[in-house]
């Protein structure tokens, strides 16, 4: 990774520069992704200088790819907070 970034990969990870988004966030994840750490997430989320925010876990599956699809057949939270924020 440093050879092609100059950075090593402690240096690319979100967790501590979430501390500098302010902007309404909803973040969704696959909780049993084998690419990420579920502690990284919630302390990115807990990192957010956010007031509204959001943390949603897609359980049963370890297929990070569920969470690209997950809502095409679970669609009510996603419509619930656009309309919460969009359709004011």
């Amino acid at each position: 990774m440093y050879d092609i970034t100059g950075l090593n990969f402690d240096q690319l990870s979100p967790v501590e520069h979430a501390k500098s988004v302010t902007i309404l966030i909803l973040i969704v994840q696959v909780h049993n992704d084998s690419m990420v750490y579920p502690s990284d997430i919630q302390t990115m989320f807990d990192n957010l200088a956010s007031e509204d925010k959001k943390l949603f876990w897609i359980e049963d599956t370890s297929n990070c790819f569920h969470g690209y699809t997950y809502f095409n057949d679970n669609p009510e939270l996603l419509l619930e907070w656009f309309n919460k924020y969009i359709n004011d």
